[in-house]
């Protein structure tokens, strides 16, 4: 495999982690599923796009405050629904992905796997209504909670995170897809929080710090492994509320 095929490969496992706010890396069989649509030619923005619709899916069904699951599997059937609207009416890919059907058809002579972009976005012709709505309901509410905000450390953040909405708010406007807009939002999400987290000041960083970490003693039965995710989770949501930010990510 080449570095291309890694890079693809940690694409999709960053952007997993993120989604499940938890720090794990795929499984063996996860990453031979991952192998397989690589070879086939299949754009990643189409993989993060099935996974977006069965993280949805999974949100609408679960009971409140109940982790997505982790492999792989559980997304599949949205994934194969995901490369078969691609397959019949693909969307329009910029060259840098490398994908289309040049690369679909290099499929069968075992080289597809290199032509295939590890960042390419797919683009939608014309601006999708529901990216459009989202993004203006998403700057309104920055815009009300940076009115609300006079602590330093939090107005930075918030001018930092309309920054990056603006330029969102303009690839929307050139076609980027709602599939690429929510994940473009879970890693502006995830940044916001993180920056606003190293900005606190000492006493402040250690109370929410202690603060999660006593939420988190009261979770038993957890591996080490879970337990930094959750960890990582707990703080997320107080870090959140004292920036008093909305998820960004729909």
């Amino acid at each position: 495999m080449t570095g291309r095929f890694f890079q693809y490969l940690n694409d999709i496992e960053r952007f997993f982690c993120v989604v499940r706010t938890s720090g794990f890396v795929l499984s063996p069989r996860d990453c031979e599923r991952v192998r397989g649509w690589y070879l086939k030619g299949v754009p990643m923005q189409v993989v993060l796009a099935g996974l977006v619709l069965g993280l949805r899916s999974f949100k609408f069904h679960a009971a409140r405050g109940q982790r997505p699951p982790h492999q792989l599997s559980f997304y599949s059937h949205f994934i194969g629904a995901s490369v078969r609207r691609f397959r019949s009416s693909p969307a329009v890919i910029p060259p840098s992905a490398g994908t289309g059907a040049s690369s679909a058809s290099a499929a069968g002579s075992g080289s597809a796997g290199d032509s295939v972009g590890a960042t390419g976005s797919a683009v939608l012709p014309a601006p999708d209504p529901s990216a459009v709505q989202w993004v203006r309901q998403l700057s309104t509410e920055l815009e009300l909670a940076r009115e609300r905000e006079e602590r330093p450390e939090a107005t930075e953040a918030l001018d930092r995170a309309a920054a990056r909405l603006r330029e969102l708010a303009e690839q929307v406007a050139g076609g980027l897809s709602p599939d690429a807009l929510s994940y473009d939002l879970q890693v502006l999400d995830e940044a916001t929080l993180a920056f606003y987290h190293t900005r606190l000041d000492e006493p402040r960083r250690q109370a929410l710090e202690r603060e999660a970490a006593a939420r988190l003693s009261r979770e038993t039965g957890l591996s080490s492994k879970a337990r930094a995710g959750r960890m990582k989770a707990i703080l997320a949501e107080l870090l959140r509320a004292d920036l008093h930010l909305m998820e960004l990510a729909p």
